[in-house]
């Protein structure tokens, strides 16, 4: 073995000459390294940060077939077209293929045709499979999205659970786990479940510079939505909302107003959904409006934004799909369009749960989530520290808190009338009932309870609802309220809310926060006109092809162009993300509409 791994094309070699690449990505090499030695790898790396390419080279560089364990039938479609495009033997056996094709490829694959062999973990380990396994000669086994192992993760799979008898059944190859999201428990539940407890671990930064996160105040989502999209007509994104009638709804809507839009959903039959997803990957959609069950995976890496229309469920869920923009490590933006209103919904959700450990969980969950969106503090400095990393704030290019420092105000005299309610009211009723009162209402709660003829009944009509129940929610934070463990969230005034309420200290709160119409635009390097030419020639070549666009060229390699102005095929060599294949298939067409460009302009 040693002596056909060097006999083997060095890594470097590879990294050019396929994928095009003059250097590796932070841990790549370290990881590529260890695998070649033989040992197993346990990686933890962020969205974007290539983990792909850490088991897919090494596949080519080691002899035999590279098994690699991935949770959806897109996703292994998806890699094995991107290899292709590069000119690499991989295939995927899945559902999703026929019992006849299956056999053929597993037949090829027993041969040695394929270096990378994709399959689903319910067949990974069903007798037939286990068969083909001993026969076949394999270098490494590969599991992606290894979080889905893990009861502590955000996408358990029960399925996942069987993997861990690879470790028996062939101990002597090495495996490699990799995951872009996992806290502490996740990442300890992942080691022990696939017996990788000698493992090497590689923990790559979650921090990815090029995103911007904002959070926007929800007044008129479909508007401001739809604003946002107006703005960057070009631009390709996920919507992600909370149910499927919504993401129809909003789909047919942008439709409406002339955005190419299509949902994305569980409820849509697996044709339609294949066909949502390639019209998307090949830009004829430039917008997918989609529940959480788009995305796992989605190696599209021209993303320019990733909104959520609705409140994600966990903070680890809103890395791992915020993290869909900006693959390609251009600026992209991260929103999240956030109501009280959308929070005490899940909440509800959340207590109806039977099981109270699930419950006192999905709290947990969303009380950091809600926290997050709350909290006037670098969003991305929040969002790592929640991860155990620690990370300076970044500037204006940051998020919205870091380009818009917060200004602060005193809100005594709210503050008062607020906790002059919660006294008046008995301290028995939550926000909602609280701020009811506060806007004067006559519902039949408030009349039946007397709660119409309390002094502070309608003082404070001069300020909109949310304005009360953002408050209310600060006093909580910040330790004046304390809402009881009831099930209710019943609000009691603190020993330092009666001296808030006394007059004897103020209270400073940060200014509500104004809408802006779009957050980072980031520029495109080089000519303008010669990039969207250049884009409506991928478009040609990936149709005419039957490829997704990005699998011709991706974006950043499109902006060098537009950049340098290559006028050889030499030139494009030295243009990370060219290799060989795609130089010598894609490369002369670009070449010369670079030249005519130039020559017109």
């Amino acid at each position: 073995m040693t002596n056909d791994r060097a006999s083997s094309p060095s890594a470097e070699l590879l990294l050019r000459n396929v994928f095009g690449y003059s250097s590796f990505k932070p841990l790549q090499k370290q990881i590529v390294d260890t695998l070649l030695a033989g040992r197993d790898v346990f990686a933890l790396m962020p969205t974007g940060g290539g983990k792909s390419l850490c088991y897919q080279l090494p596949a080519l560089a080691m002899p035999g077939t590279a098994i690699v364990v991935s949770p959806l039938i897109a996703l292994m479609k998806d890699q094995v077209d991107a290899l292709a495009a590069l000119g690499v033997e991989a295939t995927c056996i899945n559902t999703g293929v026929s019992g006849n094709e299956r056999s053929k490829r597993g037949y090829e694959m027993a041969t040695g045709r394929f270096k990378l062999v994709y399959v689903a973990p319910e067949r990974l380990l069903t007798e037939s499979f286990l068969r083909l396994l001993r026969s076949t000669k394999i270098s490494l086994f590969a599991i992606d999205e290894a979080h889905c192992i893990s009861e502590w993760g955000h996408d358990f799979r029960p399925e996942y659970r069987a993997i861990s008898r690879l470790r028996s059944l062939f101990p002597t190859i090495p495996m490699a786990a990799f995951t872009a999201t996992a806290t502490a428990s996740v990442r300890k539940d992942i080691l022990a479940q696939l017996g990788l407890e000698r493992a090497a671990q590689f923990r790559g930064s979650f921090n990815r510079p090029n995103l911007f996160y904002s959070v926007w105040p929800k007044t008129d989502p479909y508007h401001q939505l739809l604003t946002y999209l107006r703005g960057r007509p070009e631009a390709s994104g996920i919507v992600y909302v909370g149910a499927r009638k919504r993401a129809d709804e909003v789909a047919a809507a942008l439709v409406h107003d002339g955005v190419r839009a299509l949902p994305y959903h569980a409820g849509l039959d697996a044709d339609q959904r294949r066909r949502h997803q390639e019209a998307f990957m090949r830009d004829e959609a430039k917008v997918v409006v989609a529940t959480i069950a788009f995305g796992m995976g989605i190696d599209k890496q021209d993303l320019r934004f990733v909104i959520h229309y609705d409140l994600p469920e966990t903070l680890a869920n809103y890395y791992q799909e915020s993290g869909r923009a900006g693959r390609d490590g251009a600026p992209s933006d991260c929103i999240v369009l956030y109501s009280s209103a959308d929070a005490a919904r899940v909440r509800r959700f959340a207590r109806q749960k039977d099981d109270r450990h699930e419950q006192e969980r999905a709290l947990a969950q969303l009380n950091a989530v809600t926290a997050w969106a709350e909290r006037p503090a670098c969003r991305r400095q929040s969002l790592l520290a929640y991860f155990g990393e620690d990370c300076e704030p970044g500037g204006e290019h940051c998020c919205d808190i870091c380009r818009t420092p917060a200004v602060l105000e005193d809100v005594s005299t709210d503050a008062r009338t607020l906790l002059a309610c919660v006294a008046g009211t008995g301290q028995r009723f939550g926000r909602t009932h609280i701020v009811e009162v506060l806007l004067g209402s006559l519902s039949e709660k408030v009349v039946s309870r007397g709660h119409d003829r309390i002094a502070v009944h309608g003082t404070g009509r001069h300020r909109a609802r949310e304005h009360w129940l953002n408050l209310a929610r600060e006093l909580v934070q910040h330790g004046y309220l304390v809402e009881d463990g009831d099930g209710y969230h019943t609000l009691q005034i603190t020993p330092s809310g009666r001296r808030l309420q006394a007059g004897q200290e103020p209270l400073l709160l940060p200014r509500t926060r104004q809408v802006t119409s779009r957050a980072s635009k980031g520029p495109v390097d080089g000519d303008l006109g010669l990039f969207e030419e250049l884009r409506g020639l991928r478009r040609a070549v990936a149709a005419e092809r039957g490829l997704p666009a990005y699998l011709v060229f991706q974006d950043s390699v499109l902006r060098q162009m537009a950049s340098d102005l290559p006028r050889s095929e030499a030139d494009l060599r030295r243009i990370s993300g060219i290799g060989e294949r795609k130089l010598a298939a894609f490369g002369p067409v670009f070449l010369q509409a670079i030249a005519e460009y130039v020559a017109r302009s």
